[in-house]
């Protein structure tokens, strides 16, 4: 379903067969009128006031009208010259107001060549004219790949002249009578009405209202990308069909299928990712799954199998305690059952508990050595010996295990 685009007309503005006889209002705030047919209850296409070329300092300004080929379909009915039977026409009027080059421009949309002196060697070129105005045509065609047949380019509202050449079954009915409602919303004007001058690939190089220079096909990439827009939208509204719209406006009401027809494109709709082809091998999926499966059941059994099997066959059994001893919950235990603290069951499982409920182990850190805590009889007595004023004060002298600290004296300790 092609689009045809052609330019088919440019116009310089002002031009004496394009300007309507101003009024006194016109003279006054110095506007000018295009006349490329009239537009609703006017007989002119566009008025312009020129103070915003002169005095506002301002960027690009765009405009853009839409006449479908059926009369009466329309806002805008353009005159003769660009009137066509067999395609819908959009305009395209750009104002570039104050923008100005550091080279002249030679594309015919952005033509700028008239030199602005701005003193000290320095040079602008601004738009040869107020408004430059493009029209392009727009088309469409259907075809159906079944029985090679498609219908002549020709403009949207007249397909349906064509379409029982078409030979197309009722599933190929239904895919156009969507396709044809989603391109209703898909012209090419429709992707520049909504954003002005921002739809402008130009607006993108100026700074403030300056601008270093255009190519000589600017129009060229300015339409190429409004169609890119419009191709965009219309895969979105594709997807959309069966997906539903991403954001439904208030009071909006969103439609089931009517028949079995329809349901059937829901369902069966196959679209391209957009992160592009993923492929896989089912086989190798199945196998990871498969062997890392087997890993983890196997290093959560492993202990608990190996530790039984010995048991059973009294082979090398202490390799499985000293295996279990060497957890270091187990290595905690045996430290606080060494100095006496706690009463334990579970010494050879891997989490060892306490038998009696609340029990506290190892004692307050009031009768901890400072210098080298630890958990036993000698910190006990190290608390005592504080109790009675006991303590050697001399940091550097050898306590009781030969290690250099406090020195407890055990005539001086007091006990029961």
């Amino acid at each position: 379903m092609p689009y045809i685009l052609q330019p088919i007309h440019y116009l310089a503005v002002p031009s004496p067969h394009t300007l309507a006889e101003n009024s006194e209002a016109d003279k006054i705030f110095n506007c000018r009128r295009l006349m490329y047919g009239p537009m609703g209850s006017r007989n002119y296409t566009y008025s312009y006031n020129t103070h915003g070329a002169i005095v506002d300092n301002q960027g690009y300004s765009l405009f853009t009208l839409f006449s479908h080929a059926a009369a009466g379909l329309s806002a805008w009915t353009p005159i003769p010259e660009l009137n066509r039977t067999d395609s819908d026409v959009s305009l395209f009027i750009l104002a570039p107001n104050s923008i100005g080059y550091e080279a002249p421009v030679k594309d015919p949309f952005f033509s700028a060549n008239l030199p602005l002196d701005l003193g000290e060697g320095e040079t602008l070129y601004v738009a040869d004219h107020y408004l430059d105005v493009m029209a392009c045509t727009e088309q469409h065609q259907y075809c159906n790949p079944v029985m090679s047949e498609c219908t002549p380019l020709t403009a949207f509202h007249r397909l349906g002249h064509y379409l029982p050449g078409l030979r197309l079954n009722f599933p190929q009915r239904y895919t156009y009578q969507r396709l044809k409602l989603i391109s209703l919303q898909n012209a090419i004007y429709q992707s520049v009405l909504s954003r002005g001058a921002k739809a402008l690939h130009a607006s993108e190089t100026l700074v403030g209202t300056l601008n270093k220079g255009l190519p000589d096909n600017q129009w060229h990439i300015e339409v190429s990308e409004w169609f890119s827009v419009s191709m965009a939208k219309l895969q979105q509204l594709v997807v959309q069909y069966a997906t539903g719209p991403d954001e439904m406006p208030d009071g909006a009401i969103l439609l089931p299928p009517s028949n079995q027809w329809e349901q059937n494109m829901c369902e069966n709709q196959i679209i391209r990712s957009q992160e592009g082809t993923l492929s896989f091998s089912i086989l190798g999926v199945a196998i990871i799954l498969v062997v890392g499966s087997i890993l983890i059941f196997t290093s959560l059994v492993i202990d608990t199998g190996v530790g039984f099997l010995r048991r059973r066959l009294r082979r090398k059994s202490y390799k499985s305690l000293q295996w279990a001893l060497d957890e270091k919950l187990q290595l905690q235990r045996m430290a606080f059952e060494g100095a006496g603290h706690g009463h334990w069951k579970g010494g050879a499982d891997v989490v060892p508990v306490t038998t009696k409920w609340g029990e506290q182990l190892g004692g307050g850190l009031e009768q901890m050595d400072p210098k080298h805590p630890r958990v036993g009889m000698r910190d006990l007595a190290y608390g005592a010996a504080q109790e009675t004023g006991a303590v050697d004060p001399d940091p550097e002298s050898e306590g009781l295990t030969g290690k250099k600290g406090m020195r407890v004296s055990a005539q001086d300790v007091i006990t029961d």
